[in-house]
């Protein structure tokens, strides 16, 4: 019997390690035909700063509206052209369709592709904070700033990529509304549990503009909600 055992334990070892090595697929190869491949070219002036969120090369996964997931070993966001870029044998690919995307991590950042501002337009969005009805949003935008000539006086400057960074409620499956990070708009939102959140706010001193200090609120209002439902 302990031989049966031993060697059933080990047929489902090996059941587990070919799943899970199903699950980790090369996009690049499993997407054959659909990706593009990216164009070099060479600098022609000095351009400061960088439009990627992740400057450097790192793991991710990207899962697709179809339910596909893959895993990706080299992975970058292009926040100034909204690209997924994958690299492979030194060569940088990415998926021409972006709208084929549900979300996406890179390291410990999670995203989502999502409408915004009532209007019929979709980008990413990293998710700071989630409930099952309200998730709190951080979009970055590329904005490409061109330098100036230099005077005789002030010298001049490059041109440069500047990250803009914004903040985003969106409630459900509705489209995410731009959210100014004020203390009557936290509290407006928050106005069914209000007295314990502002008594949360004065315990903690939480600072409104203080992105981990927001993330710890809404963290905290999402335990009280799951709580009332329990």
């Amino acid at each position: 019997m302990k031989i049966i055992g031993i060697a059933l334990f080990i047929l489902l070892l090996n059941l587990f390690s070919n799943v899970f090595s199903q699950q980790v697929i090369d996009l690049v190869d499993a997407f054959q035909g659909s990706l593009v491949q990216m164009e070099s070219k060479p600098a022609d002036k000095q351009i400061d700063g960088n439009p990627y969120f992740n400057e450097d090369w790192k793991k991710g996964t990207v899962k697709f509206l179809n339910g596909d997931e893959f895993k990706v070993e080299s992975f970058k966001y292009d926040v100034n052209l909204e690209r997924l870029l994958f690299l492979k044998e030194d060569v940088v690919y990415y998926i021409p369709n972006k709208e084929d995307i549900e979300k996406f991590t890179i390291g410990t950042s999670n995203f989502i592709y999502s409408k915004y501002d009532n209007i019929n337009k979709q980008t990413f969005f990293e998710v700071l904070s989630e409930s099952n009805e309200i998730k709190l949003l951080k979009r970055y935008k590329c904005v490409y700033v061109e330098g100036k000539k230099g005077d005789g006086i002030a010298p001049g400057t490059n041109d440069k990529y500047c990250i803009n960074k914004s903040y985003y409620i969106k409630i459900a499956n509705d489209p995410a509304i731009k959210y100014k990070l004020k203390k009557n708009e936290v509290l407006q939102l928050m106005s069914d549990k209000k007295e314990l959140v502002e008594k949360y706010i004065k315990e903690n001193k939480l600072k409104f503009k203080n992105e981990n200090d927001l993330i710890k609120l809404f963290e905290f209002y999402f335990t009280l909600n799951n709580l009332s439902s329990i």
